[in-house]
């Protein structure tokens, strides 16, 4: 019968062989299969329970074997004589404390059996009543209670009730030696030991084996980086932390990783870390555990590798060697690996056979060049097996190859043989067209160069007299062969090489030779290139066609299951079969009137990303891959989602610079974002500044090693997706939560708010497709019963385009509006032009409009004939002005009001900053500037991808917030709290707090507005722009002129005053033109115009009789001031 493996199989071949001691052969019997059961599971609780119990059932029934139900009821008068002597109590209570031993350091069930050897040795010291006893069951508790275990404190109190009866005298002492002794193993379970036990018990009582397996290998992980430390740190405690870890090792190997082979190896590595290689006993039990992971694993190359390397290591005779090796091959298991497991366990056998030869030679000789040619014909017959005749043409890293030419060259010095065999390996193309094949060739013949000239006899006998030069030539000819190869993958790396050693190394001719050779190679090579880049963009456009294909039919499908079920059209998912210019009104918000998005909305910067901004104009046409403006083609300016590799299998530790550096001769890098995994291994994310760079690096670096890791190199294509509708308080944990069923989450982009706060989106980027598409599959899910979520696949080159009337080109602004007129008047004007579908004038809180309207038309042929029929026209008292209203994107700060009692509004302020007024110390609401200054604090550091809501949610808690402007590009917020106290308690507890990676600082609403935006440097704080009285006006002649014009004074001549404006009183200063202000002559302004209160989307207003200041622009203390004075008027009228 073939040997059991593992605890469960083991248990039940048990449960036979016991089942049925008909005397006592059978009996010894099973021992022996208990015996091999332990030694094969060492630290299974379950055998070791078994086989004691068998044990101790013997023993009983040795007492009295004719009782009924006896195991030895059957025997023999001889036999039961041969029990007596064999089932003894001290052999129970023997195998019992065996037993223990292996299982102590279980920290979760070594109770179980510590618990019925115990009550044993109790039963015993009741019975006899010996000092003895009492001696041996104190010291038996006095061990248990230095271990950690789970049940601690229940152990601890049976001990001091077993003193209480058989030792009071002692109890104080000794409880408390037995409290300064064990306070180790109690601080071994605090912590996060008992966080993982209390998860580890839950899983398994929920029956959640995947929850137990993910908790599991955690605490393993930990487990071995807690030991590494202490040894590291030469801490007193490292052999019970050792001990501790191989105990969880042992819960894991014999329950549910007993056929894990990355368990079995993190154990070894475990084990070899705390071990003496000197020592043969420590050897021969790493020799054990290898067998029992071996013969658990068996289709693991590493691990057989490990075991041939361990045996070599341990001088083990070369028979028992081979018979390991044997051992691997014998059954096809080894094949279930895959054709990897079989050369990673030749790459250690050759090996093996190469060093034995070299040192011993001789009889090793043989051996070798049997075991060589053995290994290669055996990894050649199964490599066509699994993969087919045609299909398999050899290793492409060619591993035992290389380890044959080197025995071929240290071992048997024949070097003709071995260059014979590298020039083999050169006639297949799949070695041939790899210049790593090339490079290790050439580094072949420079050591055989090299040892050649520290024997100038060597070099005699080796080089005809002709060519009797001091110049690898040999190694010369390698490189050459390899950058003539047309197919060869990647030609580039060679070349410069090829060159930089012709310099070297060679002679003139020689140098002028390779300089042509490397021109005419670099031609083709161009040329390749660009073939491969058009066939490579080709696929891509074909791809991306069939995916724009199935979207569409998936939607037309969903959209046709929708009113098949509903029997009703949705108006909110169906799209208007009519003219773009005659569609509903938008019912999107737009920057002047929208502080919150509608709840089955999105934001308005959702419909156009971050990147690529442009213009829109009939002459823009979008394609795949890029923008068509005129005919020619525009590419994004960052197209991540194209230009984005991801790079697995990198090592644990590398570092940002080290991955450019093995990158950068593809291209220039733009950004690297690590991503660490479960197997210490890293993701890197390397986003390149070209699709071509991007490609370049999957054809050329995937399959290759970084190090000793192989690593995968795959596209970014299709792995990130636009995500945007979801609560406005959302972090990464949430998205994450959001999508933890569609797969591996590798990164989550957040973007700024600096210059737009009314962004609510992310990019969300996974492992692979088939998560992509799970998360796309949610578009339109509910959350919250409030927002409808948006996902969609992240396309710069294909955005949608904004929605609204203003993006429309159906709104339309009205300037220097009557402060009396009304929206009835506004739309029976209005209406002559077109439909008016809606009229919004901008009120201040007395009831009063500041002068500015929005019209919105049902066409955009409607606004721009309103706008050239209306401009400049006499309305009530003013002359208005009417353009067709501007998408504009900037909105530098968030305000949520919570309450009624703030003061200060911040409207008109640059970036809510407001200043102190100077005209009255009582804000429109009552309250003091001083009292709202005590109770507004300012919270400085944040990131600048922070919304307000996401601030709200931090600082809520502390106490009622009465107004909160976030100020992104100060990297900062502004909180007006209900009360001064609440105030101060929110100063001290948010001071120092770690948020979002930031640590937040708080101080006063003045420390705020000096604060620099987070990498900013001298830079003003909307960014690179000059502030507005300094900037030019736009050109002559531009179709998308801004609302505000400003324009230099009329040229003056010499010792002449300038021209007068009729109507106005000028200074002679430079002025900015205001919203009252117009291009025409105004024929009907005067100077007896009441002052207006300026427009909000205006920095001031020229106002006839009011003085100046110097750089032409009021304050917020100017514009309270004559708000204030026209109240009074309009009182007093």
């Amino acid at each position: 019968m073939t040997t059991p493996v593992g605890q469960d199989n083991w248990l039940a071949y048990l449960e036979e062989a016991s089942r049925n001691v008909k005397d006592i052969e059978s009996c010894t019997v099973a021992l022996e299969h208990f015996r091999r059961a332990t030694n094969a599971e060492t630290g299974s609780l379950e055998i070791w329970r078994t086989y004691c119990e068998f044990f101790h059932s013997l023993y009983v029934s040795s007492l009295d074997p004719r009782r009924p139900g006896s195991r030895l009821a059957r025997w023999s008068n001889d036999e039961l004589m041969m029990a007596h002597e064999m089932f003894t109590l001290d052999a129970t209570l023997q195998l019992w404390q065996e037993g223990y031993e292996a299982i102590r350091y279980r920290l979760s069930d070594s109770h179980i059996l510590w618990n019925r050897w115990i009550g044993l040795e109790m039963e015993q010291l009741v019975r006899t009543q010996t000092p003895e006893g009492i001696r041996r069951i104190t010291h038996l508790y006095r061990n248990r209670l230095v271990t950690p275990h789970v049940q601690w404190d229940q152990t601890a109190s049976s001990f001091a009730s077993f003193l209480s009866e058989f030792n009071r005298p002692a109890w104080e002492s000794t409880m408390q030696q037995i409290t300064e002794s064990a306070q180790t193993a109690k601080a071994v379970m605090r912590g996060p030991r008992e966080d993982f036990e209390y998860k580890l018990d839950k899983a398994q009582r929920e029956n959640r084996h995947d929850i137990e397996r993910a908790v599991l290998l955690e605490y393993l992980d930990w487990e071995v980086n807690h030991a590494s430390f202490h040894v590291r740190k030469n801490n007193t405690d490292c052999q019970l932390l050792h001990d501790v870890c191989t105990g969880l090792f042992s819960r894991a190997l014999t329950g549910i990783f007993t056929r894990d082979e990355g368990v079995w190896e993190d154990y070894i590595v475990h084990l070899c870390s705390n071990m003496n290689m000197d020592k043969p006993n420590e050897l021969s039990s790493l020799l054990h555990v290898l067998q029992r992971a071996t013969d658990h694993c068996p289709w693991s190359g590493n691990l057989w590798s490990r075991y041939i390397l361990a045996a070599e290591q341990a001088c083990t005779p070369f028979e028992d060697v081979e018979r390991i090796k044997h051992a691997a091959t014998a059954s096809s298991k080894l094949l279930e690996g895959g054709l990897e497991s079989l050369v990673s366990m030749y790459i250690a056998w050759c090996g093996f056979l190469k060093r034995r030869a070299v040192e011993q030679g001789g009889e090793s000789l043989d051996h070798a060049d049997m075991g060589f040619a053995a290994a290669l014909e055996d990894i050649k017959i199964h490599g066509r097996e699994l993969y087919g005749n045609d299909e398999y043409k050899g290793d492409p890293m060619f591993r035992v190859e290389r380890i044959f030419i080197e025995y071929l060259t240290e071992a048997k010095r024949n070097i003709g043989d071995a260059r014979d065999y590298w020039n083999t390996l050169a006639r297949k193309p799949i070695y041939a067209d790899n210049y790593i094949f090339w490079q290790q060739y050439f580094s072949w013949e420079m050591i055989v160069y090299g040892n050649e000239l520290l024997s100038s006899e060597s070099l005699a006998r080796s080089v005809p007299a002709v060519q009797r030069k001091r110049v690898p030539f040999r190694a010369t000819a390698v490189l050459k062969r390899a950058i003539e190869r047309r197919t060869l993958d990647w030609p580039e790396q060679l070349l410069e090489f090829y060159m930089q050693h012709c310099n070297e190394y060679e002679t003139v001719d020689t140098i002028r030779s390779a300089q042509d050779i490397v021109r005419r190679t670099g031609k083709f090579v161009a040329k390749r290139r660009d073939r491969e880049r058009e066939a490579a963009y080709a696929d891509h456009q074909t791809a991306q066609q069939a995916q724009a294909q199935t979207q569409t039919q998936a939607q037309a499908q969903a959209q046709a299951q929708g009113q098949a079920g509903s029997g009703v059209l949705d108006h909110q998912h169906v799209v208007p079969a009519q003219n773009n210019n005659q569609s509903s009104p938008s019912t999107g918000k737009r920057k002047r009137d929208s502080a919150d998005d509608s709840a089955d909305g999105y934001s308005k910067e959702a419909a156009i990303s971050d990147t690529s901004k442009r213009p829109k104009n009939d002459s823009t046409v979008a394609i795949d891959g890029g923008i068509l403006v005129d005919g020619t083609e525009v590419k994004p300016k960052r197209d991540r989602e194209n230009t984005t590799v991801v790079v697995s299998g990198l090592p644990g530790n590398v570092t940002v610079g080290g991955i450019k550096k093995y990158l950068r001769e593809f291209g220039q890098i733009h950004n690297v974002l690590l991503v660490p995994e479960a197997d210490n291994s890293t993701t890197a994310m390397v986003e390149f500044d070209s699709c071509d760079d991007a490609r370049s690096v999957i054809m050329l670096r995937n399959g290759k090693y970084f190090g000793e890791s192989q690593l995968t190199v795959s596209s970014g294509f299709n792995l990130t997706v636009f995500v945007t509708n979801y609560p406005p308080a959302a972090d990464d944990a949430f998205i994450r939560d959001l999508f933890k069923g569609s797969g591996d989450i590798l990164s989550i982009r957040w973007p700024s708010l600096k210059y737009n706060t009314h962004r609510r989106f992310c990019y969300v980027t996974f492992r692979s497709p088939e998560a992509s598409a799970k998360a796309v599959a949610l578009d339109g899910k509910k959350l919250e019963n409030k927002y409808r979520l948006e996902v969609k696949y992240s396309d710069p080159a294909n955005k949608r385009k904004r929605q609204g009337a203003t993006s429309e080109g159906r709104e339309v602004h009205v300037g220097n509006v009557d402060g009396d007129a009304t929206e009835d008047e506004l739309r029976a004007v209005f209406s002559k032009y077109g439909t008016v579908e809606s009229v919004r004038l901008l009120r201040a809180m007395s009831g009063r409009n500041f002068g500015t309207a929005f019209v919105v038309f049902g066409t955009v042929e409607q606004a721009i004939k309103a706008a050239e029929e209306l401009n400049n026209v006499k309305f009530r008292t003013r002359i208005i002005r009417v353009e067709v209203s501007q998408q504009r994107n900037f909105k530098t700060s968030a305000k949520t009001t919570v309450g009624l009692n703030s003061a200060a509004d911040d409207t008109g302020t640059e970036g809510g900053l407001a200043a102190p007024s100077a005209v009255s110390e009582k804000g429109l609401s009552g309250v003091s500037a001083a009292e709202i200054d005590a109770r507004t604090i300012a919270l400085m550091g944040l990131p600048d991808t922070v919304n307000d809501a996401r601030v709200k949610a931090l600082v809520a808690p502390i106490g009622e917030i009465i107004k909160l402007v976030l100020l992104p590009a100060q990297g900062g917020a502004k909180i007006e709290f209900a009360d001064s106290a609440t105030a101060g308690k929110a100063q001290l507890q948010l001071s120092g707090v770690e948020f979002e990676g930031r640590t937040l600082r708080t101080g006063t609403v003045k420390d705020l507005r000096n604060e620099k935006a987070p990498g900013s440097g001298s830079k003003p704080a909307n960014g690179d722009k000059k502030p507005l009285a300094s900037q030019p006006g736009p050109a002559t002649g531009s179709k998308a002129a801004p609302a505000t014009k400003l324009f230099a004074p009329p040229k003056r001549t010499l010792g002449k005053g300038g021209p007068k404006r009729s109507g106005l009183a000028i200074s002679g200063v430079k002025k900015p033109m205001g919203v009252g202000m117009t291009t025409a002559p105004a024929t009907a302004v005067s100077a007896s115009v009441p002052p207006v209160a300026p427009s909000p989307d205006t920095k001031a207003d020229v106002v006839a009789g009011e003085p100046t200041k110097p750089n032409g622009m009021k304050n917020n203390a100017d514009f309270k001031a004559l708000f204030l004075a026209s109240k009074k008027e309009k009182d007093s009228a």
